[in-house]
């Protein structure tokens, strides 16, 4: 992973520190065990029984600018946004805003609110990837009476986001730090395993 960031102090009505960043991540992976898997637990539709392709990759690309803005002596805002490319599942942008608030010398208030972002791995969105399981991480009742099932990759998945929530106050006096936080994530295209009991087989799948 190659990681660049500068950081530019400067005052416009206030003061300010903007972080301007990129990063390049190119993921590999060659797993010859899961994509020669035999079909013990029987047939899939759809796949064939030959040997698939061991080999698959994602290269991601990013943006990412920060600014904290000292609004007053006790106040910080935190304005940010975040741009990912993936070259499987494809464009994401993450905005966030947070604040900081003293409340007199002990206390501070922290809120914020920002939208999340999660590619899916090359196993998730590999298509050539099948594990048999005797039955743990299956769904029901595989995992107790120990039959098989499979897990399967699709590259049809979506990345997973989310906007997330929180707000919360935090107490520090002579060394002594204490905090409490109340917070809420809303999932979108989360990626789940395959829930069906009926089947012998289950593959990712994005949950609205």
């Amino acid at each position: 992973m190659l990681h660049s960031e500068i950081s530019i102090p400067f005052e416009l009505w206030v003061n300010q520190n903007l972080t301007l960043g990129t990063e390049w991540n190119q993921q590999r992976m060659k797993d010859s065990s899961s994509n020669t898997q035999t079909f013990m637990g029987g047939n899939i539709p759809g796949y064939s029984t030959d040997a698939r392709s061991p080999y698959s990759q994602a290269e991601i690309f990013s943006l990412f600018a920060e600014n904290n803005m000292e609004v007053t002596d006790s106040t910080m805002l935190t304005p940010a946004l975040r741009f990912d490319h993936h070259s499987v599942v494809g464009d994401n942008w993450s905005p966030s805003l947070n604040l900081s608030q003293g409340l007199g010398d002990d206390f501070t208030l922290k809120m914020g609110i920002a939208r999340a972002y999660k590619a899916p791995s090359l196993y998730q969105t590999n298509p050539n990837y099948i594990l048999y399981s005797k039955g743990q991480g299956c769904f029901a009742t595989g995992a107790t009476s120990g039959i098989g099932c499979y897990m399967l990759g699709n590259d049809d998945l979506k990345a997973e986001t989310s906007i997330n929530k929180e707000i919360g106050l935090e107490f520090k006096r002579d060394g002594w730090l204490a905090g409490v936080t109340w917070f809420r994530n809303d999932y979108r295209n989360k990626i789940e395993a395959g829930t069906n009991a009926a089947l012998p087989y289950h593959q990712r799948y994005n949950q609205n």
